[in-house]
């Protein structure tokens, strides 16, 4: 996930702080998604989320991408579909 941020972020010509503030986290928090370092917590992810959503053109189906954003997340419960409709 932390690829496709980034890809969203750098093609919005967005910068670490501009997204960071956009997304209401630390500078820290968007460069150690963009890493792969962590998974984000509920509500970081559905502000990540709607940044993403739109700007995928297409490219992913809504469920796809939210299948893709719980991927490899031992965070959240094993039925994904249920939490991608509450977020």
């Amino acid at each position: 996930m932390g690829d496709l941020v980034r890809k969203t972020r750098m093609d919005l010509d967005l910068e670490v702080k501009q997204l960071a503030r956009q997304l209401k986290v630390c500078d820290q928090a968007i460069i150690n998604l963009e890493m792969n370092r962590n998974q984000p917590k509920t509500p970081f992810l559905r502000n990540i989320i709607k940044f993403i959503k739109p700007n995928v053109n297409g490219s992913l189906s809504e469920t796809e991408l939210l299948d893709f954003c719980f991927k490899d997340n031992p965070s959240y419960p094993t039925n994904q579909n249920a939490l991608g409709k509450r977020l």
